[in-house]
């Protein structure tokens, strides 16, 4: 899925259901929400909102979540972080 960063007014979280650990990112914009993720953890959702705020930071316009895995952005954060 190729996401428009500069049309999304908000990124934020949805609980799938009560008793469920997958999260999904949804993006708001023009009024409509759309699925842009369903994440098996919160982590791997933050991660991907993260992911995302920097992108809209850098000024990146579209972001392809095919080309995108989360588990290899967890990695890469706990890397960084010195918890690996």
């Amino acid at each position: 899925m190729l996401v428009n960063l500069s049309v999304v007014a908000t990124i934020g979280y949805q609980q799938v259901a009560k008793f469920e650990d997958r999260i999904r990112v949804i993006a708001a914009a023009w009024e409509a929400e759309h699925l842009l993720a369903e994440c098996d953890s919160a982590e791997e959702a933050k991660a991907l909102v993260r992911y995302l705020a920097q992108a809209l930071r850098q000024g990146t316009g579209f972001v392809d979540l095919n080309q995108l895995s989360l588990k290899q952005i967890l990695a890469t954060e706990a890397t960084e972080l010195g918890v690996l």
